[in-house]
C-alpha cells in the first residue's frame, strides 16, 4: 500500500513568496502615493498658472480700456472746434492805403485766430497783421468778388480800408468774421473770469 504524502511548501519557500508579495504591494502603494503625491503638485502647478494667467489677462484688458480712453480725449484734445486758419490767394486792389504801403498785386491771406496776416506771394514773408480788435467793418462785394476790410487806429497801416479780390470772397468773408467772433469770445471770457478772480 502506497502512503501519499500531503504536499507542503516548504517554509523558506513559504516566507520568500510572503516577502516577494509584499514587497510589490509595497512598492505599488508608494508608487499609486508618489503619482497621487506628483498630480497634486502638477495640479498645484497648473492651478496657479492659470490664475497668473487670468490675472494678466485682466490686467491686460483693464490696460487696452486705458489706452481707448486715452486715445479718445486725445482724439477730441487734438481736435480744434475750429481750424487754426485759412489761407486765401489775394489781389489787392489799389486805393489811398494800398498805395501808401506800397501795396499792389497778388499776395497770401492769412485768417488766423488772433487776426488777418498778410504775406508776400513768393518770400511768404509776413508784411502785415491785422488784429481782430483794430478791424472796425468786413465787406463783401459778390458781383466783383472783393472783400473790404476796414481798419482802426491801432492798427499796423493806422485807419484806412483794404480790399482784397479773390475767387474765393464768399468765403474769405464768412471765415474772417466766424474767427472774428469766436476771438471776441475768447476774450470776453478771459475778462470775466479774471473779474471773478
Amino acid at each position: 500500500m502506497t502512503t501519499i504524502h500531503s504536499l507542503r511548501v516548504p517554509k523558506y519557500i513559504y516566507n520568500k513568496i510572503d516577502l516577494k508579495d509584499r514587497t510589490e504591494k509595497n512598492a505599488i502603494k508608494n508608487l499609486k502615493s508618489h503619482r497621487s503625491d506628483d498630480t497634486e503638485v502638477a495640479y498645484r502647478d497648473l492651478q496657479e498658472k492659470l490664475e497668473r494667467k487670468q490675472k494678466l489677462e485682466d490686467e491686460l484688458d483693464q490696460l487696452n480700456t486705458e489706452i481707448h480712453h486715452l486715445q479718445h480725449h486725445l482724439r477730441t484734445v487734438r481736435r480744434p472746434r475750429t481750424p487754426t486758419e485759412y489761407t486765401f490767394d489775394v489781389r489787392i486792389v489799389e486805393n489811398a492805403t494800398s498805395l501808401k504801403f506800397d501795396l499792389c498785386g497778388m499776395y497770401i491771406l492769412v485768417v488766423g485766430q488772433d487776426g488777418l496776416h498778410l504775406k508776400h506771394k513768393m518770400s511768404k514773408q509776413c508784411l502785415h497783421s491785422l488784429y481782430y480788435p483794430y478791424l472796425r467793418k468786413y465787406q463783401i462785394q459778390r458781383e466783383k468778388e472783393i472783400v473790404t476790410i476796414e481798419t482802426g487806429r491801432g492798427s499796423t497801416i493806422g485807419e484806412g480800408e483794404l480790399h482784397f479780390r479773390t475767387p474765393r470772397a464768399k468765403e474769405l468773408y464768412k471765415c474772417t468774421l466766424a474767427l472774428a467772433r469766436h476771438h471776441a469770445d475768447i476774450v470776453t471770457t478771459y475778462l470775466k473770469q479774471g473779474r471773478r478772480t
